[in-house]
């Protein structure tokens, strides 16, 4: 517009002088004129359609959301070593801020690690500043980091380097360029301040006082981030690059079982940290921050996951109130693996405000093992020269008759392991009276399938697989689509790798687990034909388990095995 109305003015004094010259250039005159007119229109029309139209001593501002950062200076750190759980979890040492254990009862107890989590990106983006007349007053090319969700409102304003406030404009992250621009003054410092409570949906707050010296944000409940930055602009496009920073603290809860523990978490309320502030006042000059009310407000802890696992995760919670040392976090009717606790307390938590936290509770049983007595699971008959049998005490049982076992399996509150190193091609087992598998026509758990008419035993018939479909005793012959499989009876394996091994849970459940090679890992093995184990009843305390182990003979018959298991001891 400015270059258009220069023209006008050129045109208007250069027409006055022409009209006192010769009057045979007036069609002259009205040529040059007319040029000079359709050119002031044309760059008068080039000028509506630039992409930034600024006046002399204009400054527009763009906004760019960059690092959302949380605190994490001044942690004081722990200063023990770092403990074995710290260490399982994969926890750094300089951001371990608690590392302690709590005994919930004589042989339970919960180890706790608090960290704090520093700033934690989630994404990241690159820079599209321009690189154009635009002044930047904090872009980079190389990406920056954000944990700001897209769709969170937040709020910018500008007041003077005297405090008074100039303009503000309220944006939704991600869609800046929908909002009107700033336009300030180039050459002017302005202080520039922006707040968000990070959400998608709440209003944000209205700022109360109408300078910077008494403005203050009041009765704030929710997720406080807050920017300020005293910048001096220059002609043309500034980019703004707003780093929001928490200003009350916030913990995720991550509850676990050691792997000493058998079960699951099967039952779990919400819980609370107590105590702290409903809200808080945050005034912008100092940026400091006033607590309203009492400090006796418990924050809801809600967990993410349901029960029936062994890790579950809650929700962030906020938490308002001022550097602490202890807050209690209260955990309500919860049972893991079996024993229930109607109150679980973590106390003397570290909390700082505008820091970021995990709180790791690791439960864990105080536990013994237990043993087998030796060569209780061992028996090896060969066959007899010339016999289809064995020879056991001088008495020979034909092939097809069963031999059994008796002996006493201690008593334990987290079930028993038996292992076999050598087993012939078949076994079953007895608990207190019940059979692990009952199969009326096998009578037993078969691995192989064998024609054994000639030496009186009959077509026998595999009843057991692995639970990828592989079975022991196959060939590439038999079975082109899989692994070649030995029989279980040519396989030898150690104390270090079993061949097989038959686990009773606490509450009486039978999985057996089989390698498909001598030394090979060990994968759970299921039954064929519609068979299920049975459930046998275990004694945890009290007498001792009662087991028979037994075996149809077959040819040479032999089972080597040890077992173990654990019950609960005081932890002191």
């Amino acid at each position: 517009m400015r270059v258009a109305q220069s023209i006008g003015k050129f045109l208007i004094v250069k027409s006055l002088d022409i009209i006192d010259m010769k009057f045979n250039n007036i069609f002259k005159l009205i040529t040059i004129s007319t040029f000079i007119l359709f050119l002031g229109f044309g760059l008068k029309s080039c000028k509506e359609n630039n992409e930034i139209a600024v006046s002399a001593g204009d400054a527009l501002i763009k906004v760019e959301i960059g690092d959302i950062t949380v605190n994490s200076e001044d942690i004081t750190v722990n200063t023990k070593p770092k403990s074995a759980n710290a260490t399982r979890l994969g926890l750094t040492s300089n951001r371990i801020v608690q590392d302690s254990t709590v005994a919930l009862g004589p042989s339970l107890s919960v180890d706790y690690v608090l960290e704090n989590k520093g700033s934690i990106a989630k994404k990241t983006i690159q820079s599209t500043a321009k690189q154009d007349r635009s002044n930047q007053l904090s872009a980079t090319s190389t990406p920056v980091r954000f944990e700001l969700s897209i769709g969170t409102k937040y709020k910018l304003m500008a007041y003077t380097s005297a405090g008074l406030f100039v303009d503000e404009r309220e944006y939704t992250y991600g869609s800046e360029n929908y909002t009107p621009e700033f336009r300030l003054d180039a050459g002017k410092s302005y202080i520039f301040v922006a707040y968000s409570i990070n959400s998608k949906t709440d209003p944000l707050p209205t700022v109360d006082g109408s300078t910077l010296s008494t403005a203050q944000l009041n009765n704030i409940s929710k997720d406080l981030m807050f920017f300020k930055k005293q910048v001096t602009l220059t002609h043309g496009t500034n980019l703004l690059s707003v780093i929001l920073k928490h200003r009350f603290s916030e913990i995720t809860i991550h509850l676990g079982m050691d792997p000493s523990m058998t079960g699951a978490i099967t039952q779990l309320q919400n819980g609370s940290i107590g105590a702290t502030y409903q809200s808080a006042n945050f005034k912008f000059s100092d940026e400091s921050l006033t607590y309203n009310g009492n400090n006796d407000h418990n924050a809801a802890v809600t967990f993410l996951t349901g029960i029936g696992t062994r890790n579950v995760q809650s929700n962030a919670t906020l938490l308002i109130n001022p550097t602490t040392t202890d807050r209690v976090l209260t955990l309500n009717n919860i049972t893991i693996d079996g024993e229930t606790k109607a109150s679980v307390q973590i106390p003397n938590i570290k909390v700082n405000p505008g820091h970021r936290y995990n709180l790791y509770l690791t439960f864990k049983t105080c536990v013994n093992p237990v043993y087998l007595a030796d060569g209780a699971l061992v028996w090896e008959y060969p066959e007899l020269p010339g016999n289809t049998g064995i020879d056991s005490a001088g008495t020979i049982i034909p092939n097809g008759q069963k031999i059994t076992k008796e002996f006493d399996v201690p008593h334990t509150d987290y079930g028993f392991t038996f292992e076999m190193t050598k087993l012939d091609n078949a076994f079953n087992m007895r608990i207190n009276g019940i059979d692990i598998l009952t199969d009326p026509k096998e009578e037993q758990i078969q691995f192989q399938t064998y024609d054994n008419t000639a030496n009186g035993e009959g077509i026998v018939e595999r009843n057991i697989r692995f639970i990828d479909g592989d079975e022991h005793g196959t060939s590439a012959a038999n079975n082109p689509t899989r692994t070649a499989i030995p029989d279980i009876w040519k396989m030898q394996g150690t104390a270090a790798n079993p061949i097989l091994k038959v686990v009773i849970s606490r509450t009486g459940k039978i999985t057996i687990f089989g390698s498909k090679y001598s030394g090979g890992p060990l994968v759970e093995m299921v039954l064929k034909n519609n068979l299920q184990f049975n459930t046998v009843v275990w004694k945890q305390s009290g007498a001792n388990n009662r087991a028979v182990d037994s075996q149809k003979v077959s040819n040479n018959t032999f089972v080597i095995g040890t077992g173990y298991g654990t019950s609960k001891v005081n932890c002191n």
